[in-house]
C-alpha cells in the first residue's frame, strides 16, 4: 500500500493488521494517528480501547497481549506497536510471527506495527525480490510503504500550507525551499512554518527566493549518510565527528555499520550510472532512489572512482563481520575510520 491507498482504506474502514515502514516519519506518524482515530474514535473513552508501546518499551509479550485484547463499550479496539524490527534476533522475530498468526482469530482488534526509518529492509520489491522479513510479515499484515515524498508532492504541500495563511510563494522560491528543507517532511513542515511566520511578521503577501535564503536552514543530513560521505571523501575528522554523533544518540554500532554499508552501495551504484553518462532523473528511475538523494550521492562521488568506493565497501564489510563475530562496538568503527586515507587516491583506498 502507498500512503494514498492507506488513507483510502482508513476512510472505507480498517480491519486486521498493517505494518508501516519507510523513511518518511512525519507521514507515518500522521497516518497512524488518523488510523487509530478511525478505529477507536476521539473522545475521553477512546484511550481505554487503545494499547500502545514505543520502540524503547517493546517487549516480546506485548504483541501476544495486544492481539488478545477485547474492546470495552465498543465493537473494536486498536493496538500500536513500534519496534526496531531489524534489531530483533531471529528467535524474537519468530515470537512476533507466532503472535501475529493469532490476529485473524480476533477480528475486534486492528493492529498497527510501526517500524522506524532504517530498521526494516523490504528487499528489492521492484525486481520481485522481497526480503525474508517482508514476506513473513506480509503473511499476517498489510504492508504500507512510506518513502520520502517526491519534490512535486512537497511543493504542493508547501503551497497549500502557505495558502492557509494567505501567503503566496514564487515558483523559484518554492523550489529553493524544498531543495533546502527536503526530503524529510518534518523538516519541510518546520521550515514552512518558520518562513510563514517571518513573512506574516513583515507584512509580506508573497515569499521570494531571497526570503527563503534569509530564513531557511540547510537540512540536517542523516547520520549514516554524513558518516559515509566523510569516509568516501577521505575526511577523517568529519567521519569521527559523525561517528560520535551516532554514539551520543545511542545508536547500535551494528546498525550504524549496516546503514553505512547500504549508503556505500548506493554511492557506488550512482557512480556507475554517472560513468555511463546518465543524468540525475534517469539514475533515480533506474535505481529507485529519491531524486533528491541521488543528487547528494552525485555530489559525494563526483571526484572519485568505482575502485575507491569498492575498496571502502570491502573494509566496511570486514568491520561489520568483526562487530558480529567479536561483539565489538564503536571501537571497531573508529579503527575503520582511522585507517581510511586522508585524501582520495586514484589507486583506491588503501590499495
Amino acid at each position: 500500500m502507498t500512503d494514498r491507498e492507506f488513507r483510502a482504506a482508513i476512510k472505507s474502514g480498517l480491519s486486521g493488521g498493517y505494518f508501516l515502514y519507510g523513511d518518511e516519519e512525519y507521514v507515518k506518524s500522521r497516518l497512524v494517528s488518523l488510523a487509530v482515530k478511525s478505529v477507536v474514535g476521539d473522545d475521553d473513552f477512546s484511550a481505554v480501547n487503545l494499547t500502545e508501546c514505543d520502540e524503547n518499551g517493546y517487549t516480546d509479550s506485548f504483541l501476544a497481549d495486544a492481539v488478545s485484547q477485547m474492546p470495552m463499550m465498543s465493537d473494536r479496539c486498536a493496538a500500536v506497536c513500534r519496534v526496531r524490527f531489524s534489531e530483533l534476533k531471529e528467535d524474537r522475530k519468530e515470537i512476533v510471527y507466532n503472535s501475529l498468526a493469532r490476529l485473524a482469530d480476533n477480528p475486534s482488534v486492528v493492529l498497527f506495527l510501526v517500524i522506524p526509518a532504517g530498521y526494516f529492509d523490504e528487499g528489492a520489491l521492484k525486481k520481485g525480490k522481497p526480503s525474508a522479513d517482508y514476506k513473513e510479515l506480509s503473511k499476517y499484515l498489510t504492508p504500507v510503504s512510506l518513502p520520502f515524498q517526491t519534490p512535486a508532492v512537497l511543493k504542493s504541500w508547501c503551497e497549500r500550507r502557505l495558502a492557509s495563511d494567505g501567503l503566496k510563494i514564487a515558483p523559484d522560491a518554492l523550489s529553493r525551499l524544498v531543495e533546502i528543507a527536503g526530503p524529510e517532511m518534518t523538516t519541510v513542515s518546520n521550515e514552512t512554518e518558520k518562513i510563514a511566520c517571518y513573512a506574516l511578521a513583515k507584512g509580506a503577501g508573497e515569499i521570494d527566493a531571497k526570503m527563503v535564503d534569509e530564513v531557511s536552514s540547510e537540512f540536517g543530513e542523516p547520520d549514516a549518510f554524513a558518516l559515509s560521505n566523510a569516509v568516501v571523501s577521505g575526511n577523517r575528522d568529519a567521519a569521527l565527528t559523525a561517528l560520535k554523533e551516532c554514539r551520543d544518540k545511542k545508536q547500535k554500532a551494528s546498525a550504524v555499520s549496516s546503514r553505512m554499508t547500504s549508503e556505500f552501495m548506493n554511492m557506488l551504484s550512482v557512480l556507475l550510472c554517472m560513468n555511463e553518462g546518465m543524468m540525475k532523473g534517469d539514475i533515480s528511475k533506474r535505481l529507485g532512489i529519491h531524486e533528491f538523494r541521488v543528487g547528494k550521492y552525485m555530489e559525494s562521488v563526483r571526484d572519485t572512482d568505482p575502485a575507491s568506493v569498492r575498496a571502502v565497501i570491502e573494509r566496511c564489510v570486514e568491520a561489520d563481520g568483526m562487530l558480529k563475530s567479536s561483539g565489538g562496538g564503536y571501537d571497531v568503527l573508529e579503527r575503520f575510520v582511522c585507517t581510511i586515507p586522508s585524501k582520495r587516491s586514484s589507486r583506491g583506498y588503501g590499495r
